[in-house]
């Protein structure tokens, strides 16, 4: 076999190997789709910085005006003001327990579906066996 026989099989056998794109900007498409994705974890990480930075101001806000508005007496449609501070800082307590439950998942990484999963709340005793 001499080198130009080669020379042709090595030309045919490469043309075989070329890849067909479905598309002709294929390439580009697939490069805009990973800068896309890069960007998009770009956005996460800093709106998740957001997040946490709000989650720590509004709860040392919601601290510092419910000390503040309950060091003045209210009464209202009957009940005491006692019971009133109480409602209220259980409410503004369970907001912030699930708050922070939502941020510290979002932390992690879990898939936006099981982020927002309320069974996953329940006590593990109470959770279904299956």
């Amino acid at each position: 076999m001499t080198q130009s026989e080669k020379d042709q099989q090595f030309k045919e056998l490469m043309l075989k190997s070329k890849l067909n794109m479905p598309f002709s900007d294929f390439e580009d498409d697939v490069i805009l789709q990973i800068k896309k994705q890069e960007e998009h974890k770009k956005s996460l990480s800093r709106n998740l910085k957001v997040s946490w930075l709000s989650f720590f101001a509004g709860t040392i806000l919601g601290i510092v005006l419910t000390i503040q508005l309950f060091q003045i007496k209210i009464e209202g449609l009957g009940i005491s003001s006692g019971m009133i501070e109480l409602i209220f800082q259980l409410t503004f307590s369970v907001f912030v327990i699930f708050s922070l439950d939502f941020l510290i998942r979002f932390s992690r990484k879990i898939s936006p579906t099981k982020l927002l999963n309320i069974s996953s709340l329940r006590l593990p005793v109470l959770r279904d066996k299956t």
